[in-house]
């Protein structure tokens, strides 16, 4: 069930990778709500959407929102930890 007091989207890096524009304007505009990414089903993360997901936390901390990947697939994990980005995977205040 989802988190009434969070924007959960799924991380698909595929579909971010074709539009990363449209993305960070969909994840900027997600209201007032805590910023969830959804990774369970995401496959290796090219370096173009980590730093989507970099704009992303940034936009959301700066807004005051909490932001989070949550249960990120092992490809997920491994990707975001070769290119040191592991702190990704931690929960931002």
């Amino acid at each position: 069930m989802p988190d009434p007091a969070s924007d959960r989207l799924s991380l698909d890096p595929d579909g971010w990778s074709d539009a990363p524009q449209v993305i960070l304007e969909r994840l900027r505009r997600r209201g007032s709500t805590d910023l969830v990414i959804d990774a369970a089903g995401a496959g290796p993360i090219p370096a173009q959407v980590a730093q989507i997901l970099l704009a992303a936390r940034a936009s959301a901390l700066s807004q005051g929102r909490a932001f989070r990947i949550e249960d990120p697939s092992e490809a997920a994990r491994q990707s975001l930890d070769a290119i040191g980005l592991g702190l990704l995977l931690e929960p931002a205040p």
